[in-house]
Protein backbone atom coordinates (compact mmCIF):
# COMPACT_ATOMS: atom_id res chain seq x y z
CA UNK A 1 0.00 0.00 0.00
CA UNK A 2 2.76 2.44 0.98
CA UNK A 3 4.70 1.55 -2.18
CA UNK A 4 1.57 2.28 -4.22
CA UNK A 5 1.18 5.67 -2.49
CA UNK A 6 4.81 6.51 -3.27
CA UNK A 7 4.09 5.95 -6.95
CA UNK A 8 0.94 8.09 -6.69
CA UNK A 9 3.08 11.02 -5.50
CA UNK A 10 4.75 10.95 -8.92
CA UNK A 11 1.46 12.18 -10.41
CA UNK A 12 1.78 15.47 -8.53
CA UNK A 13 5.42 15.78 -9.55
CA UNK A 14 4.53 15.13 -13.19
CA UNK A 15 1.76 17.74 -13.05
CA UNK A 16 4.16 20.29 -11.56
CA UNK A 17 6.76 19.68 -14.27
CA UNK A 18 4.06 19.94 -16.92
CA UNK A 19 2.86 23.25 -15.46
CA UNK A 20 6.41 24.66 -15.37
CA UNK A 21 6.90 23.85 -19.06
CA UNK A 22 3.54 25.42 -19.97
CA UNK A 23 4.09 28.85 -18.39
CA UNK A 24 6.34 31.85 -18.81
CA UNK A 25 8.43 31.78 -15.63
CA UNK A 26 9.68 35.30 -16.30
CA UNK A 27 6.09 36.53 -16.27
CA UNK A 28 5.44 34.70 -12.97
CA UNK A 29 8.41 36.52 -11.43
CA UNK A 30 7.14 39.84 -12.79
CA UNK A 31 3.67 39.21 -11.32
CA UNK A 32 5.14 38.40 -7.91
CA UNK A 33 7.35 41.50 -7.99
CA UNK A 34 4.27 43.68 -8.58
CA UNK A 35 2.52 42.38 -5.44
CA UNK A 36 0.32 44.88 -3.58
CA UNK A 37 1.59 45.02 0.01
CA UNK A 38 -1.77 46.07 1.53
CA UNK A 39 -3.72 43.03 0.34
CA UNK A 40 -0.73 40.79 1.04
CA UNK A 41 -0.66 41.85 4.70
CA UNK A 42 -4.41 41.31 5.03
CA UNK A 43 -3.86 37.72 3.95
CA UNK A 44 -0.86 37.19 6.22
CA UNK A 45 -2.84 38.45 9.23
CA UNK A 46 -5.28 35.55 8.72
CA UNK A 47 -2.59 32.88 9.21
CA UNK A 48 -2.75 33.09 13.04
CA UNK A 49 -6.57 32.89 12.84
CA UNK A 50 -6.31 29.62 10.92
CA UNK A 51 -3.97 28.21 13.57
CA UNK A 52 -6.31 29.36 16.36
CA UNK A 53 -9.34 27.69 14.74
CA UNK A 54 -7.52 24.38 14.12
CA UNK A 55 -6.16 24.48 17.67
CA UNK A 56 -9.61 25.15 19.09
CA UNK A 57 -11.06 22.22 17.15
CA UNK A 58 -8.34 19.89 18.42
CA UNK A 59 -8.92 21.10 21.98
CA UNK A 60 -12.65 20.35 21.72
CA UNK A 61 -11.84 16.82 20.47
CA UNK A 62 -9.30 16.07 23.22
CA UNK A 63 -11.58 17.52 25.92
CA UNK A 64 -14.12 14.79 25.23
CA UNK A 65 -11.53 12.40 26.70
CA UNK A 66 -9.39 14.46 29.04
CA UNK A 67 -9.14 18.17 29.98
CA UNK A 68 -6.67 19.89 27.65
CA UNK A 69 -5.64 23.54 27.65
CA UNK A 70 -5.60 25.76 24.57
CA UNK A 71 -1.85 26.28 24.96
CA UNK A 72 -1.18 22.53 24.95
CA UNK A 73 -3.56 22.09 22.00
CA UNK A 74 -1.65 24.73 20.04
CA UNK A 75 1.68 23.03 20.73
CA UNK A 76 0.19 19.67 19.70
CA UNK A 77 -1.22 21.07 16.45
CA UNK A 78 1.97 22.87 15.47
CA UNK A 79 4.40 20.09 16.32
CA UNK A 80 2.79 17.69 13.84
CA UNK A 81 3.13 20.02 10.84
CA UNK A 82 6.87 19.79 10.06
CA UNK A 83 7.06 16.03 10.68
CA UNK A 84 3.99 15.40 8.53
CA UNK A 85 5.36 17.56 5.71
CA UNK A 86 8.88 16.19 5.35
CA UNK A 87 8.63 12.58 6.52
CA UNK A 88 6.94 9.53 5.00
CA UNK A 89 4.05 7.68 6.58
CA UNK A 90 2.30 9.02 9.64
CA UNK A 91 5.15 10.50 11.70
CA UNK A 92 3.31 13.82 11.89
CA UNK A 93 0.53 12.00 13.74
CA UNK A 94 3.01 10.32 16.08
CA UNK A 95 4.57 13.70 16.87
CA UNK A 96 1.12 14.92 17.93
CA UNK A 97 0.43 11.75 19.89
CA UNK A 98 3.80 12.05 21.63
CA UNK A 99 2.73 15.50 22.87
CA UNK A 100 -0.72 14.24 23.88
CA UNK A 101 0.73 11.32 25.85
CA UNK A 102 3.23 13.60 27.56
CA UNK A 103 0.57 16.07 28.73
CA UNK A 104 -2.47 13.86 29.35
CA UNK A 105 -1.38 10.25 29.75
CA UNK A 106 -3.83 9.17 27.03
CA UNK A 107 -3.02 5.88 25.32
CA UNK A 108 -1.52 5.96 21.85
CA UNK A 109 -4.57 4.28 20.31
CA UNK A 110 -6.86 6.88 21.93
CA UNK A 111 -4.69 9.61 20.47
CA UNK A 112 -5.06 8.01 17.06
CA UNK A 113 -8.84 7.91 17.44
CA UNK A 114 -8.92 11.61 18.33
CA UNK A 115 -6.85 12.55 15.27
CA UNK A 116 -8.93 10.36 12.94
CA UNK A 117 -12.19 11.87 14.23
CA UNK A 118 -10.71 15.36 13.92
CA UNK A 119 -9.73 14.75 10.29
CA UNK A 120 -13.00 13.08 9.37
CA UNK A 121 -15.03 16.01 10.72
CA UNK A 122 -12.73 18.44 8.93
CA UNK A 123 -13.18 16.52 5.69
CA UNK A 124 -16.98 16.50 6.11
CA UNK A 125 -16.97 20.29 6.48
CA UNK A 126 -14.71 20.64 3.43
CA UNK A 127 -16.98 18.39 1.35
CA UNK A 128 -19.94 20.59 2.24
CA UNK A 129 -18.05 23.69 1.07
CA UNK A 130 -16.92 21.83 -2.09
CA UNK A 131 -20.58 21.06 -2.83
CA UNK A 132 -21.54 24.72 -2.37
CA UNK A 133 -18.52 25.78 -4.43
CA UNK A 134 -19.38 23.50 -7.34
CA UNK A 135 -22.88 24.96 -7.54
CA UNK A 136 -21.39 28.48 -7.38
CA UNK A 137 -18.97 27.62 -10.21
CA UNK A 138 -21.81 26.02 -12.19
CA UNK A 139 -23.95 29.15 -11.84
CA UNK A 140 -21.11 31.33 -13.17
CA UNK A 141 -19.57 29.07 -15.80
CA UNK A 142 -22.21 26.51 -16.80
CA UNK A 143 -20.35 23.54 -15.27
CA UNK A 144 -22.12 20.21 -15.75
CA UNK A 145 -24.53 19.31 -12.94
CA UNK A 146 -23.04 15.79 -12.76
CA UNK A 147 -20.01 16.77 -10.65
CA UNK A 148 -22.00 18.54 -7.87
CA UNK A 149 -24.39 15.58 -7.82
CA UNK A 150 -21.50 13.15 -7.32
CA UNK A 151 -20.26 15.21 -4.35
CA UNK A 152 -23.82 15.32 -2.97
CA UNK A 153 -24.02 11.53 -3.15
CA UNK A 154 -20.64 11.21 -1.39
CA UNK A 155 -21.84 13.52 1.39
CA UNK A 156 -25.05 11.53 1.75
CA UNK A 157 -23.07 8.30 1.93
CA UNK A 158 -20.75 9.75 4.57
CA UNK A 159 -23.71 10.89 6.70
CA UNK A 160 -25.40 7.49 6.31
CA UNK A 161 -22.25 5.73 7.54
CA UNK A 162 -21.82 8.20 10.38
CA UNK A 163 -25.39 7.71 11.61
CA UNK A 164 -25.31 3.90 11.30
CA UNK A 165 -23.21 2.32 14.03
CA UNK A 166 -22.79 -0.95 12.11
CA UNK A 167 -21.23 0.75 9.07
CA UNK A 168 -19.34 3.27 11.18
CA UNK A 169 -17.64 0.39 12.97
CA UNK A 170 -16.75 -1.30 9.68
CA UNK A 171 -15.26 1.91 8.31
CA UNK A 172 -13.37 2.52 11.55
CA UNK A 173 -11.93 -1.00 11.40
CA UNK A 174 -10.76 -0.40 7.84
CA UNK A 175 -9.17 2.94 8.78
CA UNK A 176 -7.59 1.30 11.81
CA UNK A 177 -5.90 -1.35 9.69
CA UNK A 178 -4.60 1.32 7.32
CA UNK A 179 -3.18 3.77 9.88
CA UNK A 180 -1.43 1.13 11.99
CA UNK A 181 1.82 0.14 10.23
CA UNK A 182 1.69 -3.41 8.86
CA UNK A 183 4.72 -4.53 10.87
CA UNK A 184 2.77 -4.04 14.12
CA UNK A 185 -0.39 -5.96 13.19
CA UNK A 186 0.77 -9.29 14.63
CA UNK A 187 2.32 -7.74 17.75
CA UNK A 188 -0.68 -5.64 18.58
CA UNK A 189 -3.46 -8.23 18.44
CA UNK A 190 -4.86 -4.85 18.26
CA UNK A 191 -6.77 -2.37 20.34
CA UNK A 192 -9.65 -1.81 17.99
CA UNK A 193 -12.24 -1.42 20.75
CA UNK A 194 -10.27 1.48 22.24
CA UNK A 195 -9.83 3.04 18.80
CA UNK A 196 -13.50 2.83 17.88
CA UNK A 197 -14.57 3.87 21.37
CA UNK A 198 -12.44 7.01 21.11
CA UNK A 199 -14.09 8.03 17.84
CA UNK A 200 -17.58 7.14 19.06
CA UNK A 201 -17.11 9.24 22.20
CA UNK A 202 -16.52 12.36 20.11
CA UNK A 203 -19.37 11.69 17.67
CA UNK A 204 -21.88 10.99 20.46
CA UNK A 205 -20.98 14.17 22.29
CA UNK A 206 -23.33 16.19 20.10
CA UNK A 207 -22.29 19.63 21.33
CA UNK A 208 -18.60 18.86 20.74
CA UNK A 209 -19.31 17.19 17.39
CA UNK A 210 -21.38 20.10 16.05
CA UNK A 211 -18.89 22.58 17.51
CA UNK A 212 -16.04 20.89 15.63
CA UNK A 213 -18.03 21.03 12.38
CA UNK A 214 -18.69 24.75 12.79
CA UNK A 215 -15.05 25.47 13.68
CA UNK A 216 -13.94 23.43 10.65
CA UNK A 217 -16.21 25.46 8.35
CA UNK A 218 -14.80 28.71 9.74
CA UNK A 219 -11.27 27.37 9.35
CA UNK A 220 -11.73 26.46 5.69
CA UNK A 221 -13.39 29.82 4.97
CA UNK A 222 -10.49 31.60 6.69
CA UNK A 223 -8.05 29.81 4.39
CA UNK A 224 -10.12 30.72 1.32
CA UNK A 225 -10.30 34.36 2.45
CA UNK A 226 -6.53 34.49 2.98
CA UNK A 227 -5.90 33.20 -0.54
CA UNK A 228 -8.52 35.65 -1.88
CA UNK A 229 -6.51 38.54 -0.41
CA UNK A 230 -3.39 37.08 -2.03
CA UNK A 231 -5.21 37.02 -5.38
CA UNK A 232 -6.08 40.69 -4.96
CA UNK A 233 -2.45 41.46 -4.12
CA UNK A 234 -1.49 39.92 -7.46
CA UNK A 235 -3.88 42.17 -9.35
CA UNK A 236 -6.77 39.73 -9.82
CA UNK A 237 -10.30 41.11 -9.50
CA UNK A 238 -12.48 38.14 -8.57
CA UNK A 239 -15.86 38.21 -6.88
CA UNK A 240 -15.28 37.42 -3.18
CA UNK A 241 -18.29 35.10 -2.85
CA UNK A 242 -17.27 33.14 -5.95
CA UNK A 243 -13.66 32.75 -4.82
CA UNK A 244 -14.29 31.88 -1.17
CA UNK A 245 -16.79 29.15 -2.00
CA UNK A 246 -14.97 27.77 -5.04
CA UNK A 247 -11.46 27.62 -3.55
CA UNK A 248 -12.37 24.65 -1.28
CA UNK A 249 -12.49 22.62 -4.51
CA UNK A 250 -8.78 23.41 -4.93
CA UNK A 251 -8.14 22.52 -1.29
CA UNK A 252 -9.90 19.17 -1.73
CA UNK A 253 -7.77 18.33 -4.78
CA UNK A 254 -4.66 19.45 -2.88
CA UNK A 255 -5.41 16.96 -0.07
CA UNK A 256 -5.44 13.97 -2.43
CA UNK A 257 -2.48 11.62 -1.76
CA UNK A 258 -0.94 12.14 -5.19
CA UNK A 259 1.55 14.89 -4.36
CA UNK A 260 3.89 16.23 -1.69
CA UNK A 261 2.29 19.17 0.15
CA UNK A 262 -0.06 19.72 -2.82
CA UNK A 263 2.81 20.36 -5.25
CA UNK A 264 1.46 20.10 -8.80
CA UNK A 265 -2.17 19.38 -7.89
CA UNK A 266 -2.66 22.80 -6.29
CA UNK A 267 -1.21 24.61 -9.31
CA UNK A 268 -3.20 22.61 -11.83
CA UNK A 269 -6.48 22.96 -9.92
CA UNK A 270 -5.99 26.73 -9.69
CA UNK A 271 -5.19 26.93 -13.40
CA UNK A 272 -8.51 25.24 -14.18
CA UNK A 273 -10.54 27.23 -11.64
CA UNK A 274 -9.13 30.63 -12.62
CA UNK A 275 -9.08 29.67 -16.29
CA UNK A 276 -12.87 29.48 -16.16
CA UNK A 277 -12.74 33.22 -15.44
CA UNK A 278 -10.27 33.94 -18.22
CA UNK A 279 -7.29 34.36 -15.86
CA UNK A 280 -3.96 33.14 -17.26
CA UNK A 281 -1.77 30.27 -16.06
CA UNK A 282 0.99 32.59 -14.85
CA UNK A 283 -1.35 34.33 -12.42
CA UNK A 284 -2.67 30.96 -11.20
CA UNK A 285 0.85 29.62 -10.55
CA UNK A 286 1.88 32.89 -8.86
CA UNK A 287 -1.12 32.61 -6.54
CA UNK A 288 -0.38 28.95 -5.81
CA UNK A 289 3.23 29.69 -4.85
CA UNK A 290 2.19 32.62 -2.66
CA UNK A 291 -0.53 30.58 -0.94
CA UNK A 292 2.01 27.88 -0.09
CA UNK A 293 4.94 30.07 0.98
CA UNK A 294 2.70 32.44 2.98
CA UNK A 295 0.44 29.74 4.38
CA UNK A 296 1.90 26.33 5.15
CA UNK A 297 5.54 27.37 5.47
CA UNK A 298 5.16 29.87 8.39
CA UNK A 299 3.16 27.30 10.38
CA UNK A 300 5.73 24.58 9.67
CA UNK A 301 8.51 26.89 10.85
CA UNK A 302 6.53 27.54 14.04
CA UNK A 303 6.14 23.76 14.39
CA UNK A 304 9.91 23.28 14.15
CA UNK A 305 10.29 25.82 16.94
CA UNK A 306 7.87 23.85 19.10
CA UNK A 307 9.67 20.59 18.28
CA UNK A 308 13.00 22.09 19.39
CA UNK A 309 11.42 23.37 22.60
CA UNK A 310 9.94 19.92 23.27
CA UNK A 311 13.28 18.26 22.42
CA UNK A 312 11.42 16.27 19.78
CA UNK A 313 13.57 14.91 16.96
CA UNK A 314 12.83 12.61 14.03
CA UNK A 315 14.55 9.74 15.82
CA UNK A 316 12.49 10.32 18.95
CA UNK A 317 9.24 10.32 16.96
CA UNK A 318 10.23 7.07 15.23
CA UNK A 319 11.02 5.55 18.62
CA UNK A 320 7.63 6.72 19.91
CA UNK A 321 5.98 4.91 17.01
CA UNK A 322 7.80 1.67 17.80
CA UNK A 323 7.51 1.71 21.59
CA UNK A 324 3.96 3.05 21.97
CA UNK A 325 2.44 0.71 19.38
CA UNK A 326 4.27 -2.22 20.89
CA UNK A 327 2.56 -1.46 24.21
CA UNK A 328 -1.00 -1.58 22.79
CA UNK A 329 -2.68 -4.94 23.19
CA UNK A 330 -6.27 -5.50 24.20
CA UNK A 331 -8.39 -7.03 21.43
CA UNK A 332 -7.79 -8.95 18.21
CA UNK A 333 -8.79 -7.36 14.94
CA UNK A 334 -10.99 -10.31 14.05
Amino acid sequence: MKRFLRYLILIGLALFIFVLFSIDIGQVIAILKATSLNFLLLGVFLIPMEAVLKTWKLQVAVNTHDPYSFKDSLLTYLVGLPFGAVTPGKLGDFAKIFTLRKRTGLRTITGFSILVADRFIELMALLFLVLVGLFVVRAKTGLTILIPLIVLVLMGLALFILLNEKYTKRLARLVYKIIIPQRYHDRLKSSFSSFYGGISKIVRDHSSFLGMIMISLLGWLAISTRVYFYSRSLGMHIDYFYFVFSFPVVTFVELMPISIMGLGTREYALIILLGLLGIGREHAVSLSLMAFVLGQVPLMIAGYGVALKEHLSLGKVEMEESVSLGEENDEPLG
